[in-house]
């Protein structure tokens, strides 16, 4: 029977102890460029995320997820270098075995062990914490000793302060940019001409209209023939998951891949496929497909494709736009004029 105490057992898994000022001052140095390297990573990661939304058909708020990651890092970042907190340290490493346990049970259960990666770092700086923490304490413990403050550790975190803060402002300011300088309204008579910039399309409504855009979705506006009412049209990057888009280059596979979706579609919102046929958009023709959903009400569905462009040398930032026309039962005057706003989307 082992004579080791629970606590040396502990102190032995955590390394050996800490004999001189230099060897904490590099203890301490290592754990916390840890965490702040850790919190610019996830704050450049986030910002990544967000620049690949602004070229791509989703807008996500993944990179929101991160930013707040970074930031609560660098909060435990700043309490290691202040108070050395045995309580930061604790919880870390419970947030990070929880995640792990999560992870574990879900990959057992799917059989799945991909995507792991991130874990196993985040076990290691858990561990690096807590073992420089506690070792760290029982120097000072033994030494009566207080660690001088550093300089250099202070405008690491800092830096990436300001990094975090960087990464915050960055998404909402290119959005307000963006509304500002690429959305071009024209007025023309009865009618207002709308323009986007960025992925080089327009179309034309009547200027009693409204519209709005959704908070950080590239490329998508949504217009109201009354003050947000009910009847709506909706212009959207889009991409099918089901097929690659670049199968659209046939007319014929199009408009076999648009039978197939109205299908699937009315069978998953028990609405009925009035018809799918090819339209005319300027000088494209795109599939469109009208239902009749259950509660009544009627709604449009355009296809966009640009065929012509190129990730490499086309100005525009994307390829695929769906067009949504909602109609509510009673609402049948709209119709007409809303089909025509639809209609007059053009490719720049």
């Amino acid at each position: 029977m082992s004579n080791l105490k629970p606590g040396k057992n502990f102190s032995s898994l955590l390394g050996t102890p800490i004999t001189s000022v230099e060897e904490a001052i590099k203890v301490k140095r290592n754990a916390i460029l840890w965490l702040a390297g850790v919190s610019i990573f996830q704050a450049l990661f986030g910002i990544f995320f967000w620049w690949i939304s602004t070229r791509d058909s989703f807008a996500s708020d993944i990179h929101y997820a991160l930013i707040f990651s970074a930031f609560v890092t660098l909060v435990f970042g700043v309490v290691e270098y202040l108070w050395n907190s045995r309580i930061a340290a604790g919880i870390i490493g419970v947030l990070v075995l929880i995640g792990v346990l999560e992870w574990l049970v879900g990959a057992i259960s799917s059989g799945d062990y991909g995507g792991n990666g991130m874990r196993i770092l985040w076990l290691i700086i858990a561990y690096t914490i807590i073992s420089a923490v506690f070792r760290i304490h029982a120097w000072q413990k033994r030494t009566n000793t207080k660690l001088p403050r550093s300089k250099f550790l202070s405008t690491i975190l800092a830096g990436t302060f300001f990094v975090i803060l960087a990464a915050l402002l960055i998404p909402p300011l290119h959005y307000s940019s963006y509304l500002k300088n690429d959305i071009k309204l024209t007025e023309e008579g009865e009618f207002t001409s709308y323009y986007d910039a960025r992925d080089q399309y327009t179309f034309r409504f009547p200027k009693t209209w409204t519209f709005k855009h959704i908070d950080y979705s590239y490329g998508s506006v949504v217009l109201f023939p009354e003050q947000e009412g009910a009847s709506s049209i909706q212009i959207e990057r889009w991409a099918p998951w089901d097929v690659a888009p670049v199968s659209f280059y046939n007319t014929t596979k199009f408009m076999e891949w648009a039978e197939s979706e109205s299908k699937r579609y009315a069978e998953e919102n028990e609405a009925t496929v009035e018809s799918v046929q090819l339209v005319e958009l300027g000088n494209i023709k795109v599939p469109r497909i009208i239902y009749t959903e259950a509660d009544g009400s009627k709604q449009y569905v355009y296809y966009i494709y640009n065929r012509n462009w190129n990730r490499d040398t086309s100005d525009a930032d994307f390829y695929f736009w769906r067009i949504l026309v909602r109609i509510p039962k009673g609402f049948s005057e709209y119709e007409k004029a809303m089909e025509a706003v639809a209609t007059s989307f053009r490719l720049d």
